[in-house]
């Protein structure tokens, strides 16, 4: 008959740094790293305001899908298009990637 026995851990040394010290590196760190994105802010003067580059992009892309509505209605293809919320929401997303691609990259 095998006997088994209870396994106990090894008792350790004590760690090398305390638990605050942990905490206090740990923080550090991820202050480091989140702040790092703020070293460039894309925005622009407008009127003595800084206005956000994201919004510049929206806009611009708005009434660049609007100019893409108008274009396809003049050549009646917009009827050809099966989901045109869809469309238009893609076209203005795709056009507002690519404006803050080539301004603010």
């Amino acid at each position: 008959m095998i006997r088994l026995e209870k396994i106990r851990p090894e008792k350790t040394s004590p760690e090398k740094y305390s638990s605050s010290h942990n905490v206090a590196a740990s923080l550090a760190a991820t202050l480091v790293f989140t702040l790092t994105g703020c070293a460039h802010s894309p925005s622009f003067n407008v009127l003595g305001s800084y206005f956000p580059g994201w919004i510049a992009c929206m806009v611009a892309s708005i009434l660049m899908t609007a100019l893409v509505r108008f274009v396809l209605n003049r050549l009646q293809w917009e009827q050809q298009v099966p989901a045109l919320p869809l469309f238009y929401f893609a076209m203005a997303l795709l056009i507002a990637c690519l404006i803050w691609l080539i301004v603010f990259e």
